[in-house]
């Protein structure tokens, strides 16, 4: 297996595993879509076989993932501020200033479940009036973006502050 040629992907639970094995075995790339979901735990901060700006995360304002907090966390955690922003996709086109933590508030009715699955490809992702999926342009992103363009540290988000300390 030519593991550097590899893109690990994963959604909810399954980024969470994305990201765990990724840490273990480095890859050329991983994506996380709505997640990694921590449960509180500090495991992101340790030490990860692939390089901090070879993580992507994409998820829903809505998402209960990111209310609690979870996925803001862990993307700090992984040192992700530490390769821009977090960008809402809804403002902004690609290159999404070369952050690594994208965001959306696209409309899903106000469902927490359908924005959860809303970043995926998939029945509850948001369209455009033509029928395309609307996040054509972020997966293009999550996907290719060359990995050493980065973009300018941008810090702990304020409205996720939380202990980050090592058990």
């Amino acid at each position: 297996m030519r593991w550097d040629k590899l893109i690990i992907n994963g959604s909810s639970h399954g980024s969470t595993t994305a990201a765990r094995f990724a840490q273990d075995q480095e890859v050329a790339r991983v994506v996380m879509l709505c997640g990694p979901r921590d449960q509180d735990q500090s495991w992101q901060a340790g030490p990860s076989a692939t390089p901090a700006n070879r993580f992507f995360g994409f998820t829903h304002l809505l998402d209960d993932g990111w209310t609690g907090h979870h996925y803001c966390r862990s993307w700090q955690l992984f040192g992700l501020q530490g390769m821009g922003p977090i960008v809402n996709v809804d403002d902004t086109s690609p290159p999404y200033g070369n952050t690594r933590r994208l965001v959306s508030a696209a409309d899903v009715g106000g469902d927490s479940k359908r924005a959860h699955g809303a970043v995926q490809p998939r029945t509850s992702s948001p369209r455009t009036a033509d029928g395309d999926y609307r996040y054509e342009d972020v997966w293009q992103y999550l996907y290719t973006h060359p990995v050493d363009l980065v973009g300018e540290p941008a810090g702990n988000a304020p409205f996720c502050a939380v202990d980050h300390a090592l058990p």
